[in-house]
């Protein structure tokens, strides 16, 4: 997802109004047009956004969170009520360490 930085809608952004307002998945972006967005980022007329869509990152945990967890062998103790109203700290440990 890529939007323009407030203030930028000048003459100079204008090859990148394509993007102004713009959403794709990653899976089908052709390699030009994220290159695209990249320049526009870099030359600070574009705000560049990668997401899971707004379901999936409003879940708690976030998915790349218990993705990356995983990959570390990092598992969560925490009571899942607990996770949702996030009163505690969030209680990670190693599989098979044992709780403290």
């Amino acid at each position: 997802m890529s939007s323009v930085v407030a203030g930028k809608e000048n003459e100079e952004g204008e090859k990148f109004r394509d993007y102004y307002d713009y959403s794709e998945t990653v899976r089908t972006v052709p390699s030009h047009r994220a290159l695209a967005l990249f320049r526009g980022r870099n030359v600070g007329l574009l705000s560049v956004k990668l997401g899971l869509g707004e379901e999936l990152d409003a879940q708690i945990p976030h998915p790349c969170e218990s993705m990356i967890a995983g990959h570390f062998g990092i598992v969560n103790r925490a009571h899942r009520g607990q996770m949702a109203r996030r009163r505690v700290p969030l209680v990670l440990a190693r599989e098979g360490a044992a709780a403290h």
